[in-house]
């Protein structure tokens, strides 16, 4: 049994990282939160620190006995940016403790996925980014340049867009020159591929496409 240490486990996808981990059976988990009041799942698998990936402080406790790190952190608008430097620190953190793995999400168009962000929505890449989303990027860019050091064996999955639909069990998962595919993929099943890659080593130090299958 595994255990996981889950950064953003009150977001979209982090939830159901937690929910997915506890239901099957197969993994601890022990999640950092700056507000346990906001994790809704109770497990006797479940352990919950109080802390905050931009206090490196805090960490340390939290790592203890993991085999894998999964961040599910997310810069939404309008708040102060954490992600690139909650990253660097769970990746120093990371050094520390001697852990190597982590899989943190990210999104197609970021790095050397560019060109197939494109091909997904050319909409998306040049219209909406440059004005909404440009800082997010710019977040996630630098996250993904965190955790491509020698000492980690970081996979980057890049989700295409994201639906609160239901969960299908089905995805297709590409490297940065992979064919996109359309629609949106549910928050459910990114939870369900980040989960799979605790066995799966085929993706370390990679960056996948994650798209509908």
């Amino acid at each position: 049994m595994a255990r996981l240490a889950v950064i953003g486990a009150t977001g979209g996808i982090g939830q159901w990282v937690v929910k997915h981990a506890l239901a099957g059976g197969h993994h601890d988990v022990s999640a950092l939160v700056r507000d346990p009041s906001k994790v809704t799942e109770a497990s006797d698998r479940l352990t919950l620190f109080r802390g905050d990936v931009t206090d490196s402080s805090t960490l340390g406790p939290w790592l203890e006995g993991a085999d894998m790190v999964i961040s599910c952190l997310g810069t939404r608008r309008f708040t102060p940016p954490i992600v690139a430097e909650g990253t660097r620190n769970v990746v120093a953190a990371m050094e520390q403790a001697g852990l190597r793995r982590i899989a943190m999400i990210s999104s197609v168009g970021i790095g050397d996925s560019k060109q197939q962000g494109v091909r997904t929505s050319r909409v998306f890449m040049y219209a909406i980014v440059p004005v909404l989303l440009r800082k997010q990027f710019w977040e996630l860019k630098d996250a993904e340049d965190a955790v491509r050091r020698d000492t980690i064996d970081g996979i980057v999955v890049r989700p295409t867009g994201l639906s609160n639909a239901d969960g299908t069990g089905r995805w297709t998962a590409m490297g940065p020159d992979g064919a996109p595919r359309g629609g949106m993929i549910p928050r459910a099943d990114v939870a369900a591929f980040l989960l799979t890659l605790v066995d799966d080593h085929s993706w370390d130090g990679r960056s996948v496409s994650l798209y509908p299958g």
